[in-house]
């Protein structure tokens, strides 16, 4: 279906192409690399973001986040790669990436100390060196690259609408990114909070017992308790299905459970390490988002021919002639032969209109 087929391109649509900055960087890496060095971001919040939004119904939602930002399984690639046998990244006989409390570190020169030693590498930091033309790190990630493919296909998704999702209120964001076992990976952050509620229950805590303190934010028990209705409530309305199930313990209680993105993924174990287990974290990371784009895709065009069926069977009961259908469907801006064609097709696919016979139609 034409119609669809639009849709779902523009879901899964790069939003950094709408940044003057960036969208004359034909390739996704580089765009994702100027990105990190202009710190660009927060497309989530975007206009374009917002009329995406409208179309898919969150007009109730004020709180948006990225459902798995690239960063991190980005940092996995490097360091596997600085580290694998017979392919060494190495800065002056060290490896040049290692992973250090799952964040990554990169072997520099330090002026203070006149001399070499590992320091934690930052978005901006990386997008600065890839910049240069004659740098250790472009070389470098030009060979993760060309290892792992799929990372410049996630640099387009990672900053699309498919990959983007209505979350709870803060400091739920703050929590995702900075605690060390979720390393801003929502099933984990799934896993996390249902933990932690876990704790909470057993021990009895009161609502203010302050259950993660941040460099600027805290986490308390009532957080966590809000965190876990709100993921019971809108797994099916912000397509979060295959980000983690729901389930009843024996007591009857709702358990809210990521899924692994990996073999053996867990809070203990978040990030990928192995060449298997990083293209295993990426294709499904891409399944994932684009599963979600269809998803979508079937929303939006539900909202808009939904309203349509709604106002011309009010009883349920009614038949029109085609070019009667076709008429109403003009009226909603629906006027190319190959998109009303496509739009009753996909009304008849899914059971909203019957063909009668003759040229009819009812519900």
């Amino acid at each position: 279906m034409n119609n669809k087929r639009i849709i779902l391109e523009t879901l899964l649509a790069d939003i950094k192409l709408e940044v003057e900055e960036l969208k004359i960087f034909s390739n996704p890496v580089e765009r994702m690399m100027k990105r990190y060095a202009k710190e660009i971001g927060d497309f989530e919040k975007s206009y374009f973001a917002s009329q995406e939004y409208r179309r898919l119904g969150w007009k109730n939602y004020n709180t948006f986040d990225v459902a798995i930002p690239l960063w991190r399984t980005l940092n996995s690639a490097m360091v596997e790669r600085a580290s694998r046998k017979g392919l060494k990244i190495k800065n002056k006989d060290n490896l040049l990436y290692v992973m250090s409390n799952n964040s990554i570190k990169y072997y520099v020169f330090n002026p203070q100390m006149r001399s070499y030693k590992y320091e934690y590498l930052s978005k901006k930091t990386l997008g600065e060196k890839y910049s240069k033309e004659k740098n250790i790190h472009r070389e470098a990630l030009g060979k993760v690259v060309e290892s792992f493919p799929q990372i410049e296909e996630y640099c387009v998704m990672s900053d699309s609408i498919a990959n983007f999702m209505p979350c709870p209120g803060y400091p739920y964001n703050s929590a995702k990114g900075t605690i060390t076992s979720v390393v801003d990976y929502l099933p984990l952050m799934i896993d996390y909070i249902q933990r932690e509620l876990n704790i909470i229950r057993n021990e009895n805590k009161i609502d203010s017992t302050v259950v993660l303190q941040g460099k600027d934010f805290k986490v308390t028990a009532k957080d966590i308790k809000q965190w876990h209705k709100w993921f019971v409530k809108n797994r099916e309305s912000c397509f979060l299905e295959d980000y983690y199930n729901i389930r009843k313990d024996e007591s009857k209680q709702l358990i809210i459970e990521g899924i692994p993105l990996f073999n053996n993924q867990s809070l203990s174990n978040p990030l990928p390490e192995s060449e298997e287990e990083i293209k295993m974290c990426l294709a499904n990371q891409i399944k994932i988002i684009n599963n979600r784009a269809i998803k979508m895709a079937d929303k939006i065009i539900l909202n808009k021919y939904g309203k349509i069926m709604d106002k011309l069977f009010r009883d349920g009961g009614e038949s029109y002639a085609l070019e009667n259908l076709k008429y109403e469907f003009e009226k909603e801006g629906i006027v190319d032969e190959n998109d009303f064609n496509d739009a009753l097709e996909y009304c008849i696919l899914h059971g909203w209109i019957i063909e009668c016979g003759n040229g009819y139609y009812t519900r």
